[in-house]
């Protein structure tokens, strides 16, 4: 026979486990996207190079075909306006920078392919904070750089779960 204590314990876990399912919680990872977008066409401009290929990747990763061309799409995910904002926040000392708030902006749109918007202009963002000394420039670089990437990362997840929480009625 059991100790009351492992069972107590087991009952916990069984509880904690059913009240996670039931409020829909799920790993980070692989979302579930309806049928009629799993063969996507990423048009963007030349300020969003860098992010298409990121969002790309994603897609990839969640097993979405991306078209060569958007006759052959299902839905045509549109990238503009990508913007990185770095705004000063606070002067620390005699008048030297400070803190920074960094904002990555992007708007997205999603088409079938008779040209009806399943999104349209749906503005992203994602932002930072960071410290910053006059004495370390170059570090100062890399920290922004290493925020973008992560940034540009954050937006190609967000943009993978507006995708997954599109409706498509069935036909």
């Amino acid at each position: 026979m059991l100790h009351p204590i492992f069972r107590m314990r087991a009952l916990l876990i069984l509880c904690f486990s059913m009240m996670l399912v039931a409020c829909g919680f799920h790993l980070r990872g692989v979302q579930s996207l309806p049928e009629a977008l799993r063969n996507v066409y990423v048009q963007a401009d030349a300020n969003n190079k860098e992010l298409a290929h990121i969002v790309r990747h994603t897609l990839r990763a969640n097993n979405v075909y991306i078209a060569a061309d958007k006759e052959q799409a299902q839905a045509i995910l549109f990238l503009e306006n990508n913007r990185l904002n770095n705004q000063l926040t606070s002067l620390v000392g005699s008048a030297q920078a400070g803190h920074y708030m960094i904002t990555q902006e992007v708007t997205m749109s999603i088409q079938d392919p008779e040209g009806k918007y399943l999104l349209h202009d749906v503005k992203l963002s994602v932002t930072r904070n960071y410290s910053s000394n006059a004495t370390q420039v170059l570090s100062a670089n890399d920290t922004i750089k290493s925020l973008k990437d992560h940034m540009l990362q954050d937006l190609s997840t967000e943009i993978l779960q507006r995708i997954a929480a599109i409706d498509i009625p069935s036909s």
